[in-house]
């Protein structure tokens, strides 16, 4: 999985997250308005209650995602330290720089 991929991915979570909620903000709109019947606000509260869930799941999906770039970062980390530290990185000197003759 690449980071064009992984971009894809949160970006993707995120937008399900953000369309989630304001799917809940009209069922709450919904569930007002109807506030004379019994009926209304009670089947809204339900359907709020589901898609409250579901931004719970995203937000696991979205957590799991992050773990699993951090512990790929800190292993990458660990193997360029260990590698450098190991003495067998033998840094070159950087090259010394142009200096043009005919500029004082």
């Amino acid at each position: 999985m690449g980071v064009s991929a992984y971009a894809k991915e949160v970006q993707g979570t995120i937008t399900t997250i953000f369309d989630t909620v304001f799917w809940i903000g009209v069922e709450a709109a919904v569930g007002g308005a109807t506030a004379e019947t019994f009926i209304g606000p009670l089947a809204a509260g339900g359907a709020i209650t589901l898609e409250i869930r579901n931004v719970i799941k995203a937000w696991g999906e979205l957590t799991s995602l992050q773990s699993k770039t951090q512990s790929i970062v800190r292993i990458a980390a660990d193997n360029i330290d260990g590698y450098i530290s190991s003495g067998l990185f033998n840094a070159k000197p950087l090259p010394q720089p142009y200096h043009n003759p005919g500029v004082k």
